[in-house]
């Protein structure tokens, strides 16, 4: 078996899908598209099976915001409570969205139930309403990016223009334009925010990664830039995949009939290239880039202090020779302390790639680091290509539920976000130049 079930394929777009973001507190997903909507889905799951476990979530359609964006929505984030929803459109424009309350139903506007484990079923009542509280301009050319920090305070958007803008988020939907940086020297892909702390990392058709903190005595600013540099190696694959037919391209690139038939072929290195994707790992002391020779880099932490600098310790062959659009990280169900999760990655070539992430005994220091840092080891444990069919993927996303802050230890709104957490793990949503929206369910 490939290691990942289809679970629904969602009504999508009449045009390319470019982004999926789960809610993180409540049972929504949302997609955008260049046709300038964004999509919203509920999901919830019906209860137990006969065999005892919760089966697959039942997703249905649930609203379109027709955005009044007049280019193309590249990308889409919630705000850590649930409640906002930010888009970046090629208008240069970002808008913030959040729901029409209706009091007479509720407080989301739609009726709610709890199905048998106490998840929030969202059923179909009047029609979800959706309003832009703000439209925040001053990029002068196409938004490709928008991230909200980690605590919710700060909304981060990247451009065409080589500009990375932070926002303040303030009371009553305002925003702050409290820095303007202009350290890439070509167009902004991608942004990704520590899940920790308020560091903030870009990726550009530069071929570079820039890091930005707040520094107490002056401003926003970076503090290192990263700069591929490592030949790709030969990932791992996980045995029950040897034989898979749904096994990528590059792996069945053999070096011939003796012992070492069965490695994947290091092609050379080629740089520089454009850095698509990032991802921070759910520890925040590693960084993982998808760039457009089809690789994963990750990059670790020589430190915990805010400006501790990173290095390359590895960049393994993924999707060559297509570009790696999107990668997405979440925490291992694990506890060992070696274990760093799963890496989910897509790109141009179409295929789904679920990788497991392990810190490895093995250090290095190098003339960037005061201290050591652990190497790790990535392993393919999951493999679907054709996902959607000849299409590229353009976004893959983890389904990563949150518990609210309001929600008191032991209440029973804690038990439901921590029983959701628990059952959404292992789900992942694409989106893909068809405009369709897919969800899976890794079973590794």
């Amino acid at each position: 078996m490939s290691g990942l079930e289809l679970v629904a394929k969602l009504p999508g777009h009449s045009e390319p899908a470019w982004c999926v973001a789960w809610n993180p507190t409540r049972p929504l997903l949302a997609s955008c598209s260049t046709d300038k909507t964004v999509r919203l889905y509920s999901y919830h799951f019906p209860g137990h099976t006969p065999s005892g476990d919760t089966g697959k979530p039942v997703f249905q359609f649930l609203a379109e915001i027709p955005t009044a964006h007049k280019r193309t929505i590249r990308s889409i984030a919630w705000s850590p409570s649930g409640r906002t929803l930010a888009t970046a459109s090629f208008d240069s424009t970002v808008g913030v969205w959040e729901e029409v309350i209706d009091s007479a139903e509720g407080i989301d506007g739609a009726e709610h139930t709890d199905d048998e484990d106490g998840d929030v079923n969202m059923q179909s009542g009047s029609p979800v309403e959706w309003e832009c509280v703000t439209t925040l301009e001053g990029h002068e050319s196409e938004c490709k990016s928008v991230g909200y920090s980690s605590d919710g305070a700060l909304l981060a958007s990247c451009s065409r223009d080589k500009s990375v803008w932070i926002w303040e988020v303030q009371p009553d939907s305002d925003f702050e334009c409290i820095s303007v940086m202009m350290e890439h020297t070509q167009d902004v892909k991608a942004l990704a925010w520590h899940p920790k702390e308020e560091i903030l990392a870009s990726a550009s058709y530069d071929a570079s990664i820039l890091l930005f903190a707040d520094d107490p005595d002056a401003d926003w600013g970076p503090f290192q830039k990263l700069q591929p540099s490592l030949p790709a190696q030969n990932p791992d694959v996980s045995p029950h995949l040897k034989d898979h037919p749904s096994r990528p391209a590059v792996a069945m690139e053999t070096a011939g009939e003796d012992d070492d038939a069965d490695q994947f072929v290091v092609p050379p290195l080629k740089e520089p290239e454009t850095i698509w994707s990032l991802a921070f790992s759910p520890c925040g002391m590693y960084l993982a880039s998808g760039g457009d020779n089809g690789g994963i880099r990750i990059w670790a932490r020589g430190g915990h202090s805010t400006e501790a600098r990173w290095t390359e310790v590895a960049h393994y062959q993924a999707h060559d020779p297509r570009a790696c659009f999107s990668v997405s990280w979440q925490e291992s169900a694990e506890s060992a302390e070696q274990d760093l999760g799963r890496l989910a990655s897509t790109g141009g070539d179409g295929s789904i790639l679920v990788w497991r992430v392990t810190k490895t005994d093995e250090t290095v220091l190098t003339s960037q680091l005061s201290n050591p840092v652990n190497k790790i080891s990535m392993t393919v444990i999951a493999i679907h290509t054709q996902a959607h069919d000849i299409h590229d993927i353009n976004s893959i996303a983890w389904c990563k539920r949150l518990v609210p802050e309001d929600a008191n230890e032991g209440s029973a709104s804690f038990e439901r976000a921590q029983l959701a957490r628990q059952r959404t793990r292992g789900l992942l949503a694409t989106a893909a130049d068809d405009g369709s929206v897919k969800v899976w369910r890794s079973n590794v």
